[in-house]
């Protein structure tokens, strides 16, 4: 996001010029990591924001591992390093670095978890309903079949059932990842806790899986309307009410 000091957006006129975002990531333990930069026209800010893919690269397959064999207690911290990094990002113009407005850089930490495969699967929900979805694979969704399932508390709703992929898309190599989106139908009785669980099935035998919660409300599944039957009562006596 790039505003002004009183926070106002900036157009993608006033962001016209030469800007570069600089990513360095490092892991939490010994720091090590790299540093990636990208340049970011001032085309790309509409009402002040632009949306910039990052390429992060792969991490080992080891990463993470709990039960990786490792020679020494060293080389075990050097394998479970890469499981939280602290990504910080920097925008700079041929002036310098623009800073957010209270001088501090952006930074967050991304926690990584294992994966005996090397792949991974997220998932986000794209309408208030929570029934279309999109994914987001580090291995293509080319070939791959997809099933879902629904948990409302710990109970299974309708079974696990297979739903079609739509709108796959590869990323650039340097992203390396692929997206795809399914639709679902939600019963109008799912209310409370729920959650819906994807898995992603490779005719090579391999399986990635993934899941979001969501809380809902009650929906009937009809039209609910009331009324009394007259405008006015004595007090005790019987009034009307009509569904």
């Amino acid at each position: 996001v790039l505003s002004h000091p009183d926070g106002t957006a900036a157009n993608s006129t006033e962001a016209m010029g030469s800007l570069r975002l600089q990513v360095v990531k490092s892991t939490v333990v010994f720091s090590y990591g790299s540093t990636v930069r990208l340049d970011v026209p001032g085309s790309a800010f509409v009402g002040g924001v632009a949306e910039v893919e990052i390429p992060l690269g792969t991490e080992p397959s080891l990463c993470c591992a709990p039960l990786a064999n490792a020679a020494s207690y060293d080389e075990y911290q050097r394998l479970m390093a890469c499981c939280i990094t602290s990504i910080r990002f920097t925008l700079e113009d041929d002036n310098g670095i623009l800073r957010k407005r209270n001088g501090e850089m952006s930074q967050l930490c991304l926690a990584r978890a294992y994966s005996p495969s090397g792949h991974f699967l997220d998932m986000t929900v794209t309408n208030s309903n929570f029934s279309e979805v999109k994914l987001f694979s580090t291995k293509s969704l080319a070939g791959a079949s997809l099933d879902v399932v629904l948990l409302q508390g710990s109970s299974v709703l309708g079974g696990q059932r297979e739903v079609p992929i739509s709108t796959v898309n590869e990323t650039p190599a340097a992203v390396n990842y692929s997206t795809g989106e399914f639709s679902v139908s939600i019963p109008p009785s799912m209310s409370g806790n729920c959650r819906l669980v994807a898995m992603l099935r490779w005719d090579n035998g391999l399986v990635l899986s993934g899941a979001v919660t969501f809380e809902r409300s009650f929906q009937w599944p009809f039209e609910l309307e009331a009324s009394f039957g007259q405008a006015t009562a004595l007090p005790g006596g019987i009034v009307e009410l009509n569904f």
